[in-house]
């Protein structure tokens, strides 16, 4: 699994997690001290799906921009 992309909410830090063997197993964790503890609730992780994207893409926007 890797960290695809992280996102705050409501002064808590979450990450999408991906399989990199199976990019159809993906994780929703929130940082709790020093672990990721997996979110099973759908209505926060419909709210974080957006945000994840939006923080992937700029990343992606500022390394295009760098090239």
């Amino acid at each position: 699994m890797i960290i695809a992309s992280i996102a705050e909410l409501e002064n808590n830090t979450y990450c999408l997690l991906v399989d990199l063997n199976n990019n159809s197993n993906i994780l929703f964790c929130r940082w709790d001290n020093e672990d990721l503890v997996e979110s099973l609730d759908k209505d926060l992780n419909t709210k974080l799906l957006p945000l994840f994207y939006e923080n992937g893409k700029n990343i992606i926007d500022k390394i295009k921009n760098n090239e």
